[in-house]
């Protein structure tokens, strides 16, 4: 999914208005249909902005996933195009502490509430809580988004099966989007990563 959506970005052309939501799906038998979905989110304002042109210094969001079997699948990366500014870089890399930091709150018997909390102690130990503008993610099966749910008012309480996205979002307006996603399975003892994308900054150039 991703190597499709790199190869997009490598053949950006500066001087052409690019449409930001990118999607083709791949159709097998009535009974076994595979759906691949991306979209492409590019620099400031990364949950909105769709149509802008591709330039170096900007970082691009992707998010892609499919369908297989009936069940869906989510993931998101956040790619540097060209040579960053430092402060991009270092957005970047708190973006991926956040995540990281719900990664390990994800368990059973844990709340949505709490799980979300703790993806929001290192953005907002940076100053930047306000730029965290949704939960940190909701599950995911027959549905794309379906219960549990992540989020600072969640009643939910995950439980062994449940199927979760870990997605925290940094979104500085005029300047950057950051949002890394993973999809996880809550186990007896805590969470198995289901997704096996890598996480470092990865440079489109």
């Amino acid at each position: 999914m991703f190597a499709i959506a790199r190869e997009h970005l490598r053949r950006r052309d500066p001087r052409h208005r690019q449409q930001g939501h990118y999607q083709r799906q791949f159709e097998g038998t009535a009974e076994d249909q595979q759906k691949l979905h991306i979209e492409i989110d590019i620099g400031a304002d990364a949950q909105l902005r769709r149509d802008i042109p591709i330039e170096p210094g900007v970082l691009v969001t992707i998010d892609a996933g499919c369908v297989l079997d009936g069940y869906c699948s989510d993931c998101t990366r956040t790619f540097a195009v060209g040579e960053l500014p430092a402060r991009l870089t270092e957005i970047y890399a708190l973006c991926l502490e956040a995540q990281l930091a719900g990664l390990a709150a994800v368990g059973p018997g844990v709340s949505g509430r709490d799980a979300d909390a703790a993806s929001r102690v290192p953005i907002e130990a940076a100053g930047l809580g306000w730029a965290y503008g949704h939960g940190l993610g909701h599950g995911v099966g027959i549905e794309i988004h379906e219960g549990p749910v992540l989020r600072p008012e969640s009643t939910d309480v995950l439980e062994p099966g449940n199927v979760v996205t870990v997605e925290p979002g940094i979104y500085l307006p005029e300047d950057a989007g950051v949002r890394i996603e993973d999809l996880v399975l809550v186990t007896e003892d805590g969470c198995e990563r289901l997704t096996q994308f890598p996480k470092e900054l990865i440079t489109v150039s």
